[in-house]
């Protein structure tokens, strides 16, 4: 969905991110935070994309989730790769 209506998706992973926040659901704050990062790396914003993975691989952690911290980690160095 991201990769054609970056504003939307900006917008659903955000909302996704307050709902799961109030529901105490780390799995999916975690979720929504590395999926806003890969949004933000498109648009060329890896800085943003790192702080956000950087945060969602903490909840990762923080549950226990391997596979999902596999793919955070990823993402950080997709981000940092284009940082430089």
């Amino acid at each position: 969905m991201y990769r054609s209506a970056y504003p939307r998706a900006l917008r659903n992973y955000g909302e996704a991110h307050r709902a799961a926040v109030a529901a105490g659901d780390l799995f999916f704050q975690g979720a929504a935070l590395v999926n806003m990062s890969m949004v933000y790396n498109d648009l060329g914003d890896p800085a943003e994309g790192l702080r956000l993975c950087r945060q969602g691989l903490a909840i990762f952690e923080q549950i226990g989730d391997e596979p999902r911290q596999a793919i955070a980690r990823y993402e950080l160095g997709n981000n940092a790769l284009y940082l430089g």
